[in-house]
């Protein structure tokens, strides 16, 4: 059947020309193409589940978060969104972000760039323009500061123990947040199960600690951090290797990690 994808974009001449781009690719599905989500609304029933929403985000109504709600809490819980912007309000972007998008490029995109980033979207990776990352970030989380460990968009603060994604606070127990942090200081290189029991537990398996005790502790971790938690972009697991904490808008997956 292929990805089922739906097109919001308030702009006529572009929604056409986003429809017929999707139109031509192949294992993709184009459901509809609206100007509003009023418009999709009507006919929301009718439309069934979605992979990717592909929406053009730069229209006041993208400002209030109900726009939002109404998507992911009530239409398509489960649904990829890739967002086209030109990245100049930042409230747009502070939204967009914070719900987790997996893409994010100008309306003016090539056609072979849409199909990527739809086709990467729903696979659950990002795929993120640049530009608009780097700008993105500078606008939510301003220059660096010393106590800050910045991955992505995780601000790590280890002197004040708070995490932040996208300037939003997320709330960690103290165990959670050592692991982060170990994770972070060793950042781009993955920790074993075995150092994490050793450096946050303070044991070995030989002392009684167990991988076991690491998994569970990783898996409310990803729980906390991950926009889609069952396609995690921040806190990877590399074949062999261990865990890996990774900025998602600059590096690829690579093809170990599972």
């Amino acid at each position: 059947m292929g990805t089922r994808v739906l097109v919001i974009e308030h702009d006529p001449a572009l929604r056409s020309q986003l429809a017929g781009f999707l139109s031509l690719a192949e294992d993709i599905q184009l459901v509809a193409a609206f100007g509003t989500l009023q418009d999709a609304l009507a006919l929301a029933r009718g439309i069934g589940d979605l992979d990717v929403l592909l929406i053009g985000v730069d229209q006041p109504d993208m400002r209030d978060m109900r726009f939002w709600a109404t998507i992911k809490g009530l239409l398509w819980p489960a649904v990829q969104i890739v967002a086209l912007t030109r990245g100049a309000d930042r409230c747009v972007l502070e939204n967009v972000l914070g719900v987790g998008v997996s893409a994010l490029h100008p309306p003016d995109l090539s056609p072979e760039t849409l199909v990527r980033a739809v086709k990467r979207a729903a696979r659950g990776e990002l795929d993120f323009d640049p530009t608009l990352a780097e700008r993105a970030r500078l606008a939510l989380m301003g220059p660096p500061v010393e106590s800050l460990i910045r991955i992505g968009s995780l601000e790590i603060d280890v002197e004040s123990r708070e995490l932040r994604r996208w300037g939003t606070p997320i709330e960690l127990t103290t165990l959670q947040f050592d692991v982060l942090e170990c994770l972070a200081q060793s950042h781009p290189h993955p920790v074993t199960p075995s150092q994490l029991l050793k450096d946050v537990w303070r044991t070995t398996p030989e002392r009684g600690g167990t991988v076991d005790q690491v998994k569970s502790c990783i898996k409310r971790l990803r729980g906390k951090i991950e926009p889609h938690p069952k396609h995690p972009r921040y806190l990877l697991t590399v074949r062999e290797k261990g865990y890996l904490l990774q900025d998602p808008l600059r590096a690829p997956h690579p093809s170990q990690l599972t």
